[in-house]
């Protein structure tokens, strides 16, 4: 009953004391005397602890036991707050209320809450207000160093539990160098101060031996020269790199040009070599084929004369002789005759594709022909034209014939002549073969 009605009359106290750290105003402490007069320097002034010098209260209350923090709250409270001082001697001294109200523990506790709330007022910035010293320790074992009068997380590595002290900060990391590393992650990221796989190739086994720096991961390879013969490129997608047979199709050979690299309505990428599917899967210059990619030929374009540039390669398809020139068709490039040149009558594909050698009208066996451009074989009159020109015989026409029932223009021609093609029969407009005129008309 004794210690609760103690107790209780210690709160009012308390409070006094708070309303009096608040109200005082700074001071500086001197050490404690001990020249056996009963009172203690603090700050300016000198303290006459009265009764309490001898270690007892005047009632014969036990003294208390040794508490560096209370000793140091009683000298912050007379460098900081000395209106304050005799409560604060009073409650938590030699021989203060306290001792014999509540345990040690709680007595220290209190006096380290005073010490907290003393630190927010002006003048606290002094050793005797410090919240740790060498006499007195931090008790958050999260904040187990006293550096400075303060209290934080470590001062040396072994109060981090494996890991190290950064003690630009006093703080606990995980590695600060290699020599904090092991195992599965042996090197130190100084920048994270976390330990990882590698930060170089010195730090990966000789089954992965490439740091991929950027993710600090050993792997297969780090570049193409880590590659075997086989598997000789470095693919850099998926989890991590890794040694593949080829990353476009510029890596595989021509008889498995495609590279399965993957891509919009692709399957998975698999980075290996095989056939061809379309022209687009081969070089530029060459065509793919079911025995994979080959050059691109004359015959392919086609052209059987001239330059071409296919690819970023030149193909030659020819010369032209004879007086023909290299002439764009719809056939393609071919050797012919310029339009009105003069030709052999009665050799109708003298002049070349998309041309025919026909008789000025009216025919004549014994007269020579000319080049002139085959016309469109649909949407032709009842009668229509070959057009040629010649140097002085621009806009010379030549007459010939629409078949309605093919719309096919047939030049004309004279019986036993041969100058209709090979596909034609010179015959009259009925197909009788019966007087004349006559034209060259489809069989």
């Amino acid at each position: 009953m004794m210690g609760s009605m103690q107790t209780r009359s210690l709160i009012p106290s308390l409070w006094l004391v708070a309303f009096l750290l608040l109200s005082a105003c700074a001071g500086e402490r001197r050490p404690r005397s001990d020249d056996g007069d009963g009172a203690v320097e603090a700050g300016p002034h000198r303290v006459d602890l009265g009764p309490f010098a001898d270690g007892a209260a005047a009632d014969g209350r036990t003294p208390r036991p040794e508490a560096p923090v209370c000793d140091q709250y009683v000298a912050c409270t007379a460098a900081v707050t000395p209106a304050g001082l005799a409560t604060v001697i009073a409650a938590y001294g030699e021989a203060g209320s306290c001792w014999g109200s509540l345990s040690a523990e709680a007595c220290a506790e209190a006096c380290a809450a005073g010490l907290v709330g003393l630190a927010a007022l002006p003048g606290a910035g002094i050793p005797e207000c410090a919240r740790c010293n060498e006499r007195i320790g931090c008790a958050d074992s999260l904040l187990p160093a006293c550096v400075d009068g303060e209290c934080l997380a470590c001062d040396r590595d072994a109060q981090c539990g494996g890991g190290a002290c950064d003690l630009a900060r006093h703080v606990c990391v995980e590695c600060l160098s290699d020599a904090h590393c092991a195992g599965s992650a042996p090197a130190c990221d100084v920048g994270t101060q976390r330990c990882v796989q590698c930060r170089s190739d010195m730090h990966c086994p000789a089954t992965r031996p490439a740091c991929d720096v950027a993710r600090s991961l050993c792997a297969a390879c780090g570049a193409d020269a880590d590659c075997p013969g086989s598997l000789p490129r470095c693919s850099f997608s998926g989890d991590e790199p890794r040694c593949v047979e080829c990353l476009s199709g510029a890596d595989c050979p021509s008889s498995a040009p495609r590279c399965a690299s993957g891509g919009p309505f692709e399957p998975p990428a698999t980075y290996t070599c095989g056939p061809c599917r379309n022209d687009l899967d081969c070089p530029g210059d060459e065509q793919c084929e079911p025995s994979g990619c080959r050059p691109t030929t004359c015959a392919d374009l086609p052209a059987s004369c001239g330059s071409h540039l296919v690819g970023g390669r030149t193909l030659e398809c020819g010369t032209c002789t004879g007086g023909t020139t290299c002439t764009s068709t719809s056939a393609g490039h071919a050797c012919r005759l310029p339009p009105g040149t003069s030709c052999n009558s009665n050799a109708p594909d003298s002049c070349g594709p998309d041309m025919r050698c026909v008789w000025a009208a009216p025919p004549n066996p014994a007269s020579a022909g000319f080049c002139v451009v085959d016309v469109a074989r649909t949407g032709c009159a009842t009668f229509c034209s070959y057009q040629y020109g010649t140097p002085g015989l621009d806009g010379a026409r030549v007459v010939g014939y629409c078949e309605a029932a093919t719309s096919y223009c047939g030049p004309r021609c004279a019986m036993g002549a041969t100058n209709c093609r090979a596909s034609e029969i010179c015959t009259t407009a009925d197909r009788s073969g019966v007087g004349s005129p006559r034209y060259c008309l489809p069989l």
